[in-house]
């Protein structure tokens, strides 16, 4: 570690940055054979904050618990550790979902608290405390990194319905990272490969923001939830030690493809996913149906998808829903807002949060937006409109100038600059509305407003451009893989058949689902790359001697006791490379570089020495907690430290119209 941190820091001509892993705050400890206690630390949803200070005018602390469908819970206690100031006559209420609890005084020390499992709810859980002060100086402090819940549960017998999909296996609900098996023929097809990949993508698209661990083997594991994929005759023998064979035998005879659970019998908790059909069309019509959302209030054991050939169209570039479209209106509704009352001169704040794509320019266009609202029909009060985007105010409105007699008011579409979007990424919209009372005598209750759920905005098509290459791109927004939601345009490539390759392989697939939200239908996995030679490439795996063409335009490249190292010197506006012996062995490597097959493509590059450290590395590293440490076009994760570095090493150049309306790809190389 000393060794590669002293080398990089000799580079002056990179940049280079520092990031270090939260302390684990969540911890599952099975206790018997169906018994588990989960411990919550008070602050694991925000790990930085280690104490809350609780006074007259602040007195509540409280985080949110949700509780999975699989959860029969035992027991839950609460253990809090606080102190408190001289003054001794504050205490503490400890409370669930609103119910009290018990009561305790402000004297220091620990205390732990049984919540009675009635109070707790199978969805989201408000458990926290409320402090009460007689003094003003008084107060109560809380450790959050020591304090924490404990909840005992078990877990319920897997229920064989479709709709434990969504409860059982990929539960939202379920904080605590979950693990699941891809069993695997022994010699695995191109094929097998993409549908295992396309499903790790589905359960992305489920799980949203949970994240999951994968394993590959080529057997059933009975310790956790397992999938299975393939033609009747081969998995037949895979399943009929674990399952009712008869039920499958009964599902199989229709001989159509066919998605079902089932309960594992040597361990009734876990469940069994069987993709089956009697050839590969069958097959891939059954994955398909697992991107249906219906599947989550689906009773019934299996579903047999209709004979007749399903036919997915290509989707169009940047269409994926979990980005903003541009040139159309985006209604406040269409983003989960209803139409919103306020009552009283107050300052009223209404915020929504939009993704942009980071391949757009704004410099000489203007975001559109229209509000219409009903205001009580008073003179003397106008409505003042401040619209901040990412805390930063950007524009003013007021409706002194529109009819005072109506009570419904139309602002009309106006605009302000648009070049604030300029990168993409993710962007707070916050429209703040305050009442200018220009007669004292009015009553705060009488002045009311309501903002209409027809009120838009609009965002402007600008001009397609982007820098590359630049990892925060691909963490943030998985782009260029995002332009097509449908990931037509998209190869995930293994260099090897360990299944720790494999398992990281599916990882990253998992995570195209997680980060764009919409269904992986084109999705293609292999072992040749020359295949996916016309995609974005995402490259998985140990180094191999057959690519090495493709790794000359990589930052780095790995060689017999180190690594050749590609750089660009600002002074004197040289490319260069050279060798350096160092050892990388506990380090997973991330680095994004131009195709060599395609210059408007690039590849992401996923390596490491060993499959191992791959996996480790991918799972842990490639988190929200990490995700910030992606910069410039190479990562570095110490899998033992579990610290991240990244670095910009070469030159970057601009890709313009990339797949725009104007199909003329425009590539430079300049000195940025």
């Amino acid at each position: 570690m000393n060794r590669l941190l002293a080398l990089f820091l000799l580079l002056l001509f990179s940049t280079s940055s520092l990031f270090s892993k939260s302390d684990k705050r969540l911890i599952v400890s099975q206790l018997d054979s169906n018994l588990y206690r989960m411990r919550i630390y008070l602050n694991f949803e925000n790990p930085s904050q280690t104490s809350a200070k609780l006074t007259k005018s602040a007195n509540k602390f409280f985080i949110t618990i949700p509780k999975p469908d699989r959860f029969n819970i035992v027991k839950i206690r609460e253990t809090l550790y606080y102190q408190s100031s001289i003054d001794k006559s504050s205490y503490l209420n400890i409370l669930a979902n609103g119910n009290f609890v018990q009561q305790l005084t402000s004297e220091n020390g620990e205390n732990t608290i049984t919540i009675p499992k009635k109070y707790f709810r199978q969805d989201y859980n408000s458990v926290g405390v409320q402090s009460f002060h007689k003094s003003p100086d008084s107060w109560i402090q809380i450790d959050l990194s020591k304090s924490y819940i404990d909840i005992y549960f078990q877990l319920k017998e897997f229920e064989e319905r479709l709709s434990s999909i969504y409860r059982y296996m990929f539960d939202t609900k379920n904080i605590y990272r979950d693990s699941i098996n891809f069993v695997f023929p022994k010699l695995p097809t191109e094929q097998d490969l993409t549908n295992y990949g396309i499903v790790a993508n589905a359960i992305g698209n489920i799980l949203k923001f949970r994240y999951i661990n994968f394993y590959v083997s080529t057997s059933i594991s009975d310790s956790m939830n397992n999938i299975v994929i393939g033609s009747w005759k081969k998995i037949r023998g895979i399943l009929q030690k674990h399952i009712d064979i008869k039920k499958f035998d009964e599902v199989a005879k229709k001989g159509i493809g066919t998605i079902g659970v089932y309960r594992n019998r040597n361990n009734p908790s876990k469940g069994i996913l069987v993709i089956g059909g009697k050839d590969t069309k069958e097959i891939e019509k059954a994955i398909y149906k697992l991107f249906d959302k219906n599947l989550e209030i689906y009773d019934q054991q299996y579903i047999s998808i209709a004979s007749k050939e399903i036919e997915i169209e290509k989707a169009q570039p940047y269409t994926a829903p979990k980005f903003a479209p541009f040139g159309k209106k985006i209604y406040l509704r269409d983003l989960g807002l209803n139409s919103l009352t306020f009552v009283g001169k107050g300052n009223f704040n209404i915020s929504y949060k939009l993704n942009i794509y980071p391949s757009f320019k704004f410099d000489n266009s203007n975001i559109g937006m229209r509000l219409k609202y009903f205001s009580s029909d008073i003179a003397g009060v106008d409505r003042i409109f401040n619209i901040s985007i990412n805390d930063m105010f950007v524009y003013q409105y007021s409706d002194e100038y529109l009819s005072q007699k109506e009570s419904y008011r139309d602002t009309g579409e106006f605009g302000f600059p648009a070049n604030i979007l300029n990168g993409g990424g993710k962007f707070n919209f916050n429209i703040e509305i305050s009442s200018l009372l220009k007669d004292p005598s009015i009553e705060p209750s009488d002045i009311k407003f309501t903002l209409r759920d027809d009120s838009y905005i609009v965002l402007p098509k600008g001009k397609s451009y982007i820098e590359l290459p630049e990892l925060k791109y691909i963490m943030e927004s998985s782009f260029p893989f995002s332009i097509y939601p449908d990931l037509q345009d998209t190869g995930i490539v293994i260099t090897d058949f360990h299944s720790q390759t494999i398992a990281s392989a599916m990882f990253l697939a998992f995570k195209l689902g997680m980060d764009i939200q919409s269904p992986g239908y084109f999705l293609k996995l292999t072992y040749d790359i020359n295949s996916v030679k016309d995609k974005n490439i995402i490259l998985v795996g140990k180094e191999i001697r057959n690519y090495g063409a493709i790794y000359e335009k990589a930052p780095i490249q790995f060689t017999k006791g180190g690594i050749i190292r590609r750089g660009y010197d600002k002074k004197t506006r040289k490319s260069f490379q050279y060798r350096e012996d160092i050892d990388l062995s506990n380090f997973v490597v991330a680095q994004t570089y131009q195709s060599l097959f395609d210059p408007k493509k690039i590849v992401f590059e996923v390596t490491a020495l060993s499959p191992k450290v791959l996996y480790i590395g991918v799972h842990k590293g490639f988190t929200p907690d990490n995700s910030w440490s992606f910069k410039g076009d190479i990562w570095f994760y110490n899998v033992e430290s579990e610290k991240a570095y990244s670095y910009q090493f070469q030159r970057k150049y601009i890709v313009e119209n990339i797949e725009s309306e104007d199909n003329n790809q425009s590539i430079s190389v300049e000195e940025l």
